[in-house]
């Protein structure tokens, strides 16, 4: 049986679904953060259905496939105007549509979504997955629609205003396009899923996997997958995607296949020359690099939160919610060969429920006011900081005109300093095993910014007693102080080997 999201999951990539079918014990525990979007998805769809009162839904939870579909056509012949969860059921495919609107021409399926806007492809071809199969059950289809969360909206704090929290976006006319493709594409996925065998996607042996790329995280089974890729894949060169395709289309997937004379961006080629020397690999302008930061240096990573519904009145969704800074403060230019460096550590955690963002600002403005560079990893800091300002969060606009002494030093990292052992990626988990191995997130409660997003909305909605948030607390502590440390790594390995 082929569902909806089986069908969108295969066209995402179609070994995961062969493997939920046939190698079901290599997947791994849904992560925490997945789970919440569950949650959260099955309470939009709660209060979704409160923009349509007079509908019914169908139990297809306690009735089956077949018994549901059934009962589908028995309210559809009786009158009922809106129907949700309606059930539909032919040739080993099923689909189960959120809301299905009786219309004077037909009738309109409604997608409803948690998220902010129309996602193509996905969306499209979620919707037409299920027009296709209505249509293949002989009922007239008037129109589709996806009814997704308007940002717009602005909770007052009472009872949800659910005319205004969903945006209902026409689609009909893109689903029409695609609906001719759907059937092909869903027998061939049901033949693909029906193979006995491990499906050779890519190649012969060694070569059984597809290159792993960003939607693989979070997946249930990339512990699966990742260690399948062989270590000298160009997936590890970190290439554009337009240059994987190319070599890839070409049957080139060791690096060492790869043509000298391939062009490629300076953070590339200098990758390319570590993985062919096997040792690393600087540019001859990482000293001019390091030598821009004014001391006192501050190096600081934000956590932030970003609720799918406001948690507070005055908020609109997926409105940003920074939490927590760290900040290690190297108050002179280090001298690394000296073991015992004076470097303070100072930090800041709301432990309250109510809105962190003013007191998240002014306790960064005391911490940042004397001066020096403020080094992040990635841009993302700018981007918290630059949407307090659009939302007038006081202080807020202060910071960012401290933007000329902020430094990337995940920008300086992939310029000038590549190693064959952060396998082409410069995230600080990647990076940090190679340059300081005796430190780990492994030992910690919290090991990743999607586990702090989750155990922080809990506190917020009021899910933790007093213990329980008061461990949280000091969990979330060493988590971030750990992240900031792992950059005062980072700049001692790069000062290294300037």
């Amino acid at each position: 049986m082929l569902s909806k999201s089986d069908f969108t999951t295969a066209l995402d990539c179609p070994k995961k679904l062969w493997l939920s079918r046939h190698m079901p014990d290599v997947k791994e525990a849904t992560a925490p953060t997945a789970l919440r979007r569950m949650q959260i998805g099955t309470e939009v769809g709660l209060l979704a259905k409160r923009r349509f009162p007079s509908g019914i839904t169908v139990p297809v939870w306690e009735l089956g496939n077949e018994a549901a579909a059934a009962k589908t056509e028995e309210l559809m012949a009786a009158g009922q105007d809106v129907l949700f969860e309606a059930t539909f059921l032919q040739d080993d495919l099923v689909a189960r549509v959120d809301v299905l609107k009786r219309e004077d021409s037909g009738w309109r399926i409604i997608e409803v979504k948690a998220t902010t806007k129309y996602k193509k492809p996905v969306h499209l071809l979620d919707v037409a997955f299920q027009a296709s199969l209505f249509a293949r059950c002989g009922h007239t289809l008037s129109g589709a629609s996806l009814m997704h969360i308007d940002t717009n909206y602005v909770w007052d704090g009472g009872d949800w205003d659910v005319d205004n929290l969903f945006q209902i976006e026409e689609i009909t006319d893109d689903v029409v396009k695609v609906l001719p493709q759907i059937p092909d594409q869903a027998a061939s996925i049901l033949n693909s899923i029906n193979q006995a065998e491990y499906p050779p996607v890519d190649g012969e042996a060694p070569y059984y996997d597809p290159v792993i790329h960003s939607s693989c995280k979070g997946c249930e089974f990339a512990k699966h997958c990742t260690p399948r890729v062989p270590a000298d894949h160009i997936y590890y060169l970190g290439l554009h995607h337009s240059r994987s395709k190319k070599l890839l289309a070409n049957g080139i997937r060791a690096i060492g296949g790869v043509p000298k004379d391939l062009k490629m961006s300076d953070t590339e080629r200098l990758r390319y020359q570590a993985f062919v020397t096997q040792k690393p690999a600087v540019s001859g302008d990482l000293d001019s690099r390091l030598a821009e930061i004014q001391y006192p240096a501050h190096l600081i990573d934000f956590e932030t939160l970003r609720p799918d519904l406001p948690l507070f009145a005055g908020h609109s969704p997926f409105l940003m919610l920074p939490f927590q800074w760290s900040c290690h403060t190297l108050n002179a230019a280090p001298d690394w060969s000296v073991t015992d460096q004076s470097i303070g550590h100072s930090e800041f955690l709301h432990q309250h429920r109510s809105d962190p963002r003013e007191a998240f600002i002014q306790s960064l403005l005391a911490q940042t006011s004397t001066g020096g560079s403020i080094l992040h990893y990635h841009d993302f800091e700018k981007q918290v900081i630059n949407e307090m300002v659009k939302d007038g969060v006081p202080g807020a606009d202060q910071v960012q005109a401290m933007f000329d002494r902020f430094i990337d030093l995940r920008k300086i990292l992939e310029d000038c300093y590549a190693d064959a052992k952060f396998l082409g990626k410069t995230s600080i988990k990647n990076v940090l095993p190679v340059v300081a191995p005796t430190l780990s997130y492994s030992g910690l409660n919290i090991q990743n910014g999607d586990q702090a997003q989750v155990a922080y909305a809990r506190m917020l909605a009021g899910e933790l007693g007093d213990d329980q948030a008061k461990q949280l607390f000091a969990d979330l502590l060493e988590y971030c102080k750990l992240d900031t440390w792992a950059m005062v790594e980072i700049l001692k390995a790069l000062s290294a080997v300037a």
